[in-house]
């Protein structure tokens, strides 16, 4: 970082993803979820919600890349060919280390497929983040009868700059 320049002032590096976006029916079923468990959990300043603008399902994260490493990942997206799907929400869980709660989804072949070209990590596990913060695993309410699913004919690359802002999507890639 350059001392001479304010800390408000010094560009703020973004950080790239590919991710499934999520449908309005399904973002405000999501909401709802984080909703009921903020009620739940109280309000403490430990507990961060997640703006509902933010809902994604990550394939992928890639990080802060140059533009050369950049183009190179959007060549490999571009060549993706897969036919649509259907995807569910499954049940809530935490992240410990990441202090995330999260609702998951049911894996289909071709979710597993699509994250596979996109070469995720072995232990890649199909969620949508709600909420950060610390708290207990154990206190995050169980939602039972989650009965929402949704078709999914593409996915996206994103941009964001790590501090909450909401998501920048950059390029949409449709099967």
């Amino acid at each position: 970082m350059n001392a001479s320049v304010p800390k408000s002032e010094q560009p703020r590096s973004v950080r790239l993803f590919f991710a499934l976006p999520i449908p309005e029916s399904v973002t405000q079923v999501l909401t709802d979820v984080r909703q009921q468990w903020l009620r739940q959990l109280g309000t403490s300043q430990a507990i961060r919600p997640i703006i509902a603008e933010n809902f994604h399902l990550t394939l992928r994260y890639l990080g802060t890349l140059s533009e050369t490493e950049k183009h190179k990942w959007i060549e490999i997206a571009q060549q993706i060919k897969q036919p649509a799907f259907t995807l569910k929400l499954s049940s809530p869980g935490y992240f410990l280390r990441a202090k995330t709660g999260w609702i998951g989804v049911h894996t289909s072949t071709a979710l597993c497929d699509l994250a596979q070209y996109m070469s995720a990590s072995s232990n890649w596990r199909p969620h949508i983040s709600l909420l950060r913060g610390l708290c207990e695993p154990q206190t995050l309410p169980d939602i039972d009868n989650i009965h929402c699913e949704w078709p999914v004919d593409r996915f996206c690359l994103y941009s964001s700059d790590g501090h909450g802002a909401p998501y920048q999507k950059l390029k949409t890639f449709w099967f």
